[in-house]
């Protein structure tokens, strides 16, 4: 498996020398998973494809990307729900297990008050769809996966 990421590295640029290569092995495997999913959830990624492919292992760990990205929706989830119940933004976050990480509240604030409570449950509901597909082998799955990670990427 490994093999096949160098050979891909090494087929979209043949000019590299070792040097440049080996950096580029390291940066294909580094991912902050935490910043990946929050750029998927605000529609910012532009490098969309390579940093899935990163975090999905070429898409052959689809569920690991499910399970993240509904944690984080589902925190985004709650803490709309404990503002609904009339908590400030700020206690409806610090509430949250595990914490959200300071250098990152500014943003996870931004997607508590953009994104809509309907379009929320939606995508869940989606994940979940695509979770079930995957574990029961259909062929379709990873296709209905990205569409709905492209649609939710691409909202207006």
């Amino acid at each position: 498996n490994e093999l096949e990421k160098i050979a891909i590295i090494v087929k979209n640029n043949p000019q590299q020398d070792s040097e440049n290569l080996y950096k580029n092995i390291l940066g294909s495997l580094e991912i902050n998973s935490e910043k990946f999913i929050s750029s998927i959830v605000k529609g910012e990624n532009k490098a969309f494809l390579t940093e899935y492919n990163k975090f999905t292992n070429f898409g052959q760990d689809n569920i690991k990307l499910i399970n993240y990205l509904v944690d984080h929706l589902f925190r985004i989830l709650v803490s709309q729900l404990r503002v609904r119940q009339g908590m400030s933004m700020n206690g409806a976050i610090s509430c949250l297990r595990p914490p959200v990480f300071f250098k990152n509240i500014e943003s996870f604030k931004n997607q508590v008050q953009t994104i809509k409570f309907s379009e929320l449950k939606l995508i869940i509901k989606r994940l979940y769809e695509c979770k079930k597909q995957i574990l029961n082998g259909k062929i379709s799955a990873q296709y209905n996966l990205l569409i709905t990670l492209l649609k939710f990427h691409n909202k207006e």
